[in-house]
């Protein structure tokens, strides 16, 4: 019954009606990024695309926001804020020429995290990875900040590298080499 109705007229109609080729939304080859063309003299001689926002400019970011700040405890007097972390991040994406792309919340949501990985980081050096026979929460939970932070990193990243003039490796990201050299 079931080879019947697949080899029946209605399934062949189905078939011919799907997208096969030609032009469709979304399809082709995606763009590079603006800077690699920039480096190449430009090959194609087309006009760059720069993206431009015509509504009220982004206002600069000075501070980071109060709440970034609350989470501070005594017990991690070595670890860089969420507020310094915001500001590291805040300079970068400012000197990378895509601060009005890079929205704050995005930011807020890195140092919140990077945070609390280096928090949790920090309990499983002091306590072991291994407590009374079993894995210790705070592995899992590192594992979990560290996987929705380069979450997070890897949209603010894709949005540098495709809009900065400043050329920058797909595969490098200079801001997390910077997190990791700092001292502490």
């Amino acid at each position: 019954m079931l080879s019947a109705i697949l080899k029946s007229s209605f399934f062949k109609f189905r078939g011919e009606i799907m997208a096969h080729g030609g032009r469709r939304t979304g399809s082709g080859r995606k763009p590079r990024p603006l800077a690699n063309k920039i480096a190449e003299g430009n090959p194609g001689h087309g006009e760059l695309k720069v993206l431009e926002f015509t509504g009220p400019k982004v206002k600069p970011r000075g501070t980071a926001p109060a709440f970034l700040d609350a989470q501070i405890g005594d017990d991690y007097r070595g670890l860089p804020t969420a507020g310094e972390i915001y500001g590291e991040l805040s300079v970068f994406v400012e000197s990378s020429g895509c601060a009005e792309f890079v929205s704050d919340v995005l930011i807020e949501s890195f140092s919140s995290l990077y945070r609390s990985f280096l928090e949790c980081e920090t309990l499983n050096k002091a306590y072991g990875r291994i407590v009374e026979g079993k894995t210790s929460p705070y592995v899992n939970m590192a594992l979990k900040y560290h996987k929705e932070l380069m979450s997070v990193y890897s949209h603010i990243w894709a949005i540098i590298v495709k809009n900065s003039k400043k050329r920058y490796d797909e595969g490098k990201n200079e801001f997390l080499n910077m997190l990791q050299k700092r001292p502490g």
